[in-house]
């Protein structure tokens, strides 16, 4: 009975992010997808669970590929490899995304900062660092919330990382739509 009621909640979870246009890093999905695996914790086996989570990560990654930001699109590709159906796999292919975000980061930083003048750039870095700061102490905090509380096991790890990249890439999203608007 309890696995029957969980799938169920999944396929709800796929609907809702198919027909809402939603992305894994949406607040709606992240809550639901944590609710899922707390559920799962509970009344599935912990092999399952990790196939589980692999699908939905799948699932909610490529629901709208089309709009999707090539970074993205990778990481998509490289969870839905049946290789990196492991703890292993699925950290190496988020890890993968964070340095690509990473470096799409300063990239957009530095076009937007050529288009600026001095006022504009002068701007820009004070916000840049005050970001960073944020960025380290939110990292800081995840990573106190997810090792030190009750959050124990591998699939955590990914998680926390996957939040991780999220801070980076609505960074990278941000200064971007600046960047069109200028």
């Amino acid at each position: 009975m309890g696995g029957h009621l969980f799938l169920k909640n999944v396929k709800v979870v796929i609907t809702a992010i198919k027909h809402n246009n939603l992305s894994y890093g949406s607040p709606q999905v992240r809550m639901n997808f944590a609710a899922l695996v707390l559920w799962a914790r509970r009344y599935i086996y912990r092999d399952s669970m990790k196939y589980i989570i692999t699908l939905l990560i799948i699932f909610s990654s490529s629901a709208h590929a089309a709009k999707e930001h090539p970074i993205d699109l990778t990481m998509s590709k490289c969870l839905k490899n049946k290789a990196n159906h492991t703890t292993a796999g699925m950290s190496q292919c988020v890890n993968n995304a964070a340095i690509e975000w990473d470096k799409e980061l300063n990239r957009v930083y530095k076009l937007l900062k050529s288009e600026l003048n001095e006022d504009g750039k002068k701007a820009l870095k004070l916000s840049q660092r005050q970001w960073i700061k944020q960025r380290d102490l939110e990292f800081n905090f995840l990573t106190k919330m997810y090792y030190r509380q009750r959050f124990s096991g591998s699939m955590y790890s990914n998680m926390k990382n996957m939040d991780k990249l999220n801070i980076v890439k609505n960074r990278v999203l941000m200064l971007t739509k600046y960047l069109n608007r200028h």
